[in-house]
């Protein structure tokens, strides 16, 4: 179905433009006019079928948050020459590896992968990052990845810590899975 938006923006056609007495051709405040836009979204490629998984894993120190994420496209069906995904909350020396990839392009939350050749069954990607462990009681938002072109993801998370900082996660919706109840990595 259609996503409705609803964005302010300001006219610049002549006589539509909100104006003060005391500096004409000015707006103050909120926007003079709201648009109402309707935007499809994508319709994804039906001759590409992928499995998708997410593995987050975020260990707590003294001094740093140490981020790292395992991406992966499992295609069933067609070939993927390139991948994208959303990377919310992550640091700015975020990187991104794997062995098919030819070049990362991060344009703010979003992430572009041009694989080094169109890729028929794994896409594995693992992405790195840090931030500075806030001082005192602190809430750390954990990182949001959303994998596209995947028809489904599945998503695991792993917290740790070391030296004297106390971590209390919590995650509504989620459950606990001991260690040992996880599937190995990669």
């Amino acid at each position: 179905g259609a996503a409705i938006h609803l964005g302010p923006s300001i006219s610049t056609a002549p006589g539509l433009r909100g104006s003060s007495p005391a500096t004409p051709g000015i707006t103050h405040g909120a926007p003079t006019e709201l648009q109402l836009v309707v935007r499809t979204p994508p319709v994804p490629d039906a001759s590409v079928l992928a499995h998708g998984r997410i593995g987050v894993g975020l260990f707590v120190g003294d001094a740093e948050i140490r981020g790292r994420a395992r991406l992966q496209w499992t295609l069933r069906r067609g070939e993927l020459a390139r991948v994208a995904f959303v990377a919310r909350g992550v640091g700015e020396d975020f990187t991104v590896v794997g062995p098919d990839v030819r070049e990362v392009t991060r344009t703010g939350d979003m992430v572009q992968v041009e694989l080094q050749g169109p890729v028929a069954s794994v896409v594995a990607l693992e992405a790195t990052w840090s931030q500075r462990t806030p001082p005192g009681e602190a809430t750390v938002v954990p990182p949001v990845f959303e994998l596209q072109d995947a028809s489904r993801t599945d998503a695991s998370f792993e917290l740790g810590r070391d030296g004297d900082v106390d971590v209390v996660p919590e995650l509504p919706g989620w459950r606990q899975v001991a260690a040992v109840q996880l599937p190995a990595w990669g």
